[in-house]
């Protein structure tokens, strides 16, 4: 599975930039940075195993 978080790098950032979540809620979910995408998202991912 792979998002695009907004990479806030530990600054404070409007709420109503935050809609598709933080590098940080990423990484505490198991997902890993791959690269940046743009000036403020980045690129991470994770694997599913299906039951």
């Amino acid at each position: 599975m792979e998002g695009q978080p907004q990479d806030s790098q530990g600054t404070k950032v409007s709420a109503s930039f935050l809609y598709d979540g933080t590098r940080n809620l990423f990484e505490r979910a198991g997902f890993t940075y791959e690269r940046p995408k743009g000036e403020h998202h980045c690129v991470m991912r994770t694997t599913i195993v299906p039951h």
